[in-house]
């Protein structure tokens, strides 16, 4: 019974996907027909040729591509410094400071736009790339992963090395960070996935079309070419592939990660 419910729960998930692809590879005429047909009589492959010659998709994947591995990176480092040390250091108002931290995530992402928007306009980074990752160099969430982590970790590995005369840093890169490749490749693939498919930061920041997203450049087809939707969902199977490779090539990391956190 059990594999029976999980095997209905996945056939649902995969409904909205299958519909994506079914629509990717259909011409116009065929799009409208009712009843709908999941697999059109005409299959129509250059579909996805029409979308990359006559759109700017790959600047925009390759826009996307930069964005999410830039912050994916910088977060890995962050996070994973926070939560070793407040996985491993006794400071005063640790715990204080830890509660402050995972507040963050309970604000809603609309709160904090207008000052976002300030900050990066201050510093001279509205209209290029590097305005959608500064504000995100930073997570509370993966902080706190990371920290449910390398509390799984003996504490005695950790004296034993203060007591080799290793430092912080030197722990950190050399015992604690090749200790956690699941909680490491959990958190990349949960930000690299949300940040390849951010759509309103971008938005809000990009300025000009050199400076678009795969997620903007489909929002504004979508309100451009409203004629051709086949092209649109041509363009939004492209944008699916590179995250679904990526959570398939990491799927046995990143459930030993979710498991891990959970179970500390």
């Amino acid at each position: 019974m059990r594999y029976a419910f999980v095997i209905v729960l996945a056939a649902l998930f995969l409904v909205p996907f299958v519909w994506m692809a079914s629509q990717s590879i259909k011409g116009i005429g065929d799009y409208f027909r009712l009843p709908p047909e999941l697999i059109p009589g005409r299959i129509r492959w250059d579909n996805y040729t029409k979308m990359v010659s006559n759109y700017p998709i790959i600047p925009a994947a390759l826009n996307s591509l930069f964005v999410a591995v830039a912050v994916t990176l910088i977060q890995l480092v962050t996070a994973s410094m926070a939560g070793f040390a407040f996985a491993t250091l006794r400071f005063r108002s640790s715990r204080i400071t830890f509660v402050m931290l995972l507040t963050q995530s309970m604000l809603p992402v609309a709160v904090v736009l207008v000052p976002m928007f300030q900050v990066v306009q201050y510093l001279g980074l509205v209209g290029s790339l590097w305005g959608m990752i500064i504000p995100f160099a930073f997570t509370a969430f993966g902080t706190f992963l990371l920290t449910q982590y390398f509390l799984g970790i003996p504490r005695e590995i950790f004296e034993a090395a203060r007591v080799d005369g290793a430092s912080y840093f030197r722990i950190w890169w050399r015992v604690y960070l090749p200790l956690a490749p699941a909680g490491l490749a959990t958190l990349g693939a949960l930000c690299f996935v949300y940040y390849w498919n951010s759509l309103l930061w971008p938005l809000l920041v990009a300025g000009g079309p050199e400076n678009h997203t795969l997620p903007v450049m489909l929002a504004q087809m979508i309100g451009i070419s409203a004629s051709s939707p086949h092209l649109v969902m041509a363009g939004a199977a492209i944008a699916v592939f590179v995250p679904l490779c990526l959570f398939l090539s990491l799927q046995r990391f990143f459930v030993a990660g979710v498991t891990s956190g959970s179970v500390k």
